[in-house]
C-alpha cells in the first residue's frame, strides 16, 4: 500500500511521465488506472518487442529473481525492498522495454554500489520523493539510460527532477549510460553542465558521470 502512495505520488507530480504510471500499474498488480488508455496501448505492443532486446534489461532479465536475491545477499532493508521493487519492474513483460531499460540500468548500478560496500538504499523515498538510489555518503543517484537525442529534449524534465533532490540538501550524481545507438557523448556532457546549471540545478561536471555496462 505504501508503494502505491509513494507512485500515486509521483503521478501527480508529473503526470506526463509514463514513467510513473509504469511503477504504479505495478503496484497494483497491473490494473490500470482510468484515464490513461495511451499506456495501456504502449503496454499491449511493448510485450511484443521483448524477445530480442539488449543493453541493460537484456542483461538484466538473463539473471534471476533467486540469484538477483543472492547477490544481495545481507543487505538491509532500505536496500532489498528497493531491489525486489526493481526486479518486479524489469521481469514485467507487461511494461514496455523502453521503460524497463532504466529500471534495469539502476539494478546493475546498485549491484555495483553493493559490492563495493557504498549503497545506503535503493528506491528511497525522501522527503514525500522516491530516489533511484543513495550511498553512505548520503548521496543521491540518478541513473538514466537514454540516448543523446532524447537528452537533449528532455532537459527541462530532467532539471526539473534534480532540483527535487537538490531540495533535499543532500549531494547529486548523475550516472548517464550509454546506449548502443546515440551515445550520450564526453563532448556533450560539457552542454548538459551548462544547460542543467541555467535551469537552476546546483551541479558540476565531477557529478555526471557516464557509465559503461558492466
Amino acid at each position: 500500500m505504501a508503494n502505491i502512495l509513494w507512485d500515486l505520488q509521483g503521478v501527480w507530480r508529473d503526470p506526463g511521465n509514463r514513467w510513473n504510471w509504469a511503477a504504479l500499474v505495478v503496484d497494483v498488480g497491473t490494473i490500470l488506472l482510468p484515464g490513461v488508455p495511451a499506456f495501456a496501448g504502449a503496454v499491449q505492443k511493448g510485450g511484443k518487442a521483448l524477445r530480442q532486446v539488449g543493453g541493460p534489461l537484456g542483461l538484466a532479465r538473463s539473471i534471476t529473481r533467486k540469484e538477483w536475491e543472492r547477490r544481495f545477499a545481507g543487505a538491509g532493508p532500505e536496500i532489498l525492498e528497493g531491489v525486489r521493487r526493481l526486479i518486479e519492474l524489469v521481469q514485467n513483460e507487461g511494461i514496455p522495454a523502453a521503460f524497463r531499460q532504466g529500471w534495469a540500468a539502476e539494478l546493475l548500478r546498485a549491484e555495483e554500489y553493493f559490492k563495493a560496500g557504498k549503497l545506503q538504499a535503493v528506491e528511497a523515498v525522501v522527503e514525500g520523493g522516491r530516489v533511484d538510489l543513495i550511498l553512505v555518503t548520503n548521496e543521491i543517484v540518478e541513473v538514466k539510460y537514454w540516448t543523446q537525442s532524447y537528452t537533449v529534449k528532455n532537459i527541462g524534465k530532467l532539471a526539473r527532477q534534480l532540483k527535487q533532490y537538490q531540495a533535499t540538501g543532500r549531494p547529486i550524481l548523475l550516472e548517464l549510460f550509454r546506449t548502443k545507438t546515440d551515445p550520450i557523448t564526453v563532448e556533450y556532457i560539457e552542454k548538459l553542465v551548462k544547460a542543467l546549471q541555467a535551469a537552476g540545478v546546483q551541479i558540476t561536471r565531477e557529478q555526471i558521470r557516464l557509465v559503461e555496462l558492466p
